[in-house]
């Protein structure tokens, strides 16, 4: 069976980007990315309903895309994203139930994923019964300082034979993409790599190339 498109998603800091936001994700979307995740830290309510609905806006005229909102299910709803991203200490075990069913109930229905840091938060979010998971940092961030130890490509084998499918962030590069993509993961979640740079197409597109080559030497 033919795998699966590996999935390129570009989580949003506009503090790193060297272009307007909305105008850098319309380039990474035209590049060959395929979810945005919204993920702006220090505005307002209105500030980030404002700029999220840019985002989305540029994004989806750019090109098909899937818009995730962080942490935020009101902006979400209100910008009519296709999944809601949380954090694995936001919330607890009863509230993620709760969020879960409150996005099956939503129409068009709402994905769920949730960011995890180790094989024990996985199994968490497998029982909670989420749609993906973020595993990071796999290598050392590329867009802001570490928090952890990298856990490194050795560990990505083991972690992907009882997850949801798992999207790799944390310093990922093309190259890298190609073997974590190899390694069993369902696809990659980048924000330097993409925004840091001038040009977010070119980027976007040497991750978009990547990806699929390794997902056709693996098939």
């Amino acid at each position: 069976m033919r795998r699966p498109r590996p999935v390129l998603c570009l989580v949003t800091n506009a503090q790193v980007s060297t272009l307007p936001l909305p105008q850098a994700v319309a380039e990474a979307v035209a590049g060959g990315v395929d979810w945005i995740q919204i993920r702006e830290d220090g505005l307002s309510d209105a500030e980030l309903l404002d700029l999220s609905q840019q985002i989305s806006d540029a994004a989806r005229e750019a090109g098909p895309v899937k818009i995730w909102m962080n942490r935020r299910l009101d902006i979400a709803l209100a910008i009519k994203a296709d999944g809601l991203h949380l954090g694995s200490t936001s919330i607890s075990a009863e509230q993620a139930v709760r969020f879960r069913a409150s996005l099956l109930e939503q129409e068009p229905r709402l994905a769920l994923s949730l960011a995890t840091h180790s094989e024990a938060e996985i199994a968490q979010a497998r029982e909670w019964g989420v749609d993906y998971v973020q595993l990071a940092p796999v290598y050392t961030p590329l867009s802001k300082p570490a928090s952890r130890a990298p856990l490194g490509l050795e560990a990505i084998p083991h972690a992907v034979k009882n997850a949801p499918p798992l999207l790799a962030q944390g310093g990922i590069t093309p190259e890298r993409a190609a073997r974590l993509i190899q390694a069993g993961c369902a696809g990659v979640a980048v924000t330097g790599a993409i925004l840091q740079g001038p040009e977010p197409l070119v980027a976007a597109r040497a991750f978009r190339n990547a990806l699929d080559k390794a997902c056709l030497d693996n098939a």
